[in-house]
């Protein structure tokens, strides 16, 4: 008898965890996420709105996140183009001081699903035609932005992702600039006199 018992409750087990883990989780349609993603927006846009009329308001929202240092690496600056003589100088990319080219990412866990940025092609600053600048003081360095986006969480009891909103780093151009550290000479101590 309970040899019986168990086996049908062994059994019982196994089918209803072998169909929870086979349960599939459903994404929204993209009308919803465009929705969810419009909400985020205007809640930001809000929220530095109130923070701009009152006195205290110190950084926008975007900017006052945790561990803020995007990483640099060969998604947003490599040396392929700094050779002047092969550069086609036909767009206005190549005739830039910082070459640059576009670079469309595709992701499945991300909303928007499609997001261009941009790929700094040399690390040297050219301000005439095939004469680079001293690169241990100038440099071509990313530009980053914040944007909003969804990201695809776990699955939850409904049977659909959640998408939670969050800010993404990405480099949206190339800029000369120098790589050196530079120290204001005006005073930002507010009790100095």
């Amino acid at each position: 008898m309970y040899l019986k018992f168990f086996l049908v409750f062994f059994i019982l087990t196994c089918f209803l965890s072998l169909n929870n883990s086979m349960s599939i989780c459903i994404d929204p349609d993209e009308h919803y996420l465009a929705k969810k993603l419009y909400e985020f927006i205007e809640s930001t846009i809000r929220y530095e709105q109130v923070e701009l009329q009152s006195k205290q308001f110190k950084q926008p929202i975007i900017n006052t996140r945790v561990n803020y240092e995007p990483v640099i690496n060969e998604e947003v600056l490599n040396n392929s183009e700094c050779d002047l003589t092969n550069r086609t100088m036909s767009t206005y990319e190549d005739r830039s001081i910082c070459p640059k080219r576009f670079k469309t990412i595709r992701r499945k866990d991300r909303y928007p699903f499609f997001v261009n940025q941009i790929l700094c092609t040399c690390d040297s600053c050219f301000i005439q035609p095939g004469i680079p600048l001293v690169t241990n003081i100038y440099k071509c360095m990313p530009v980053w932005a914040e944007k909003h986006v969804l990201v695809r969480k776990e699955c939850q009891v409904d049977g659909y992702h959640y998408w939670q909103p969050e800010f993404e780093t990405i480099n949206v151009g190339c800029i000369c600039g120098t790589s050196l550290t530079l120290v204001s000479f005006r005073s930002t101590d507010k009790y100095a006199s």
